[in-house]
């Protein structure tokens, strides 16, 4: 196989890979989740500092609310098109579900706040 292939078929699958793992967990600065007949994402990984939003694509009423976690959040009714948005200050975990859909899975997700701010000097 001509190594320009090999190589074009070798970046493909890996944007293949890539594009599958984005749609399981997201991680980065601030983010979004978005709400339909399911979360997208379930699992979102930002930083401390981070803001994520839930935006209601659905057209149906949602309210997301913390289940537990460092710091408790509650968006409240979401009405279609509505949007919801908390600043992540403390590192952690913060598992959440819409309450208006408690019992269904797809509506269960995650935010995970890493700490990843440098600490002082080298370790002694």
């Amino acid at each position: 196989m001509h190594t320009l292939t090999r190589h074009l078929l070798g970046s493909a699958a890996l944007a293949a890979l890539a594009s599958l793992s984005l749609g399981a967990v997201a991680m980065g600065q601030d983010g979004e989740v978005i709400i339909e007949d399911k979360l997208s994402p379930q699992r979102l990984e930002v930083s401390v500092g981070s803001v994520v939003t839930w935006r209601n694509e659905d057209d149906e009423r949602h309210r997301m609310r913390s289940r537990q976690g460092p710091v408790e959040f509650d968006s409240g009714n979401l009405e279609p098109g509505e949007r919801f948005s908390v600043t992540f200050v403390v590192a952690g975990e913060y598992p959440y579900l819409d309450e208006r859909n408690d019992e269904d899975r797809s509506y269960f997700g995650t935010i995970v706040v890493i700490d990843d701010q440098p600490t002082g000097g080298p370790p002694p």
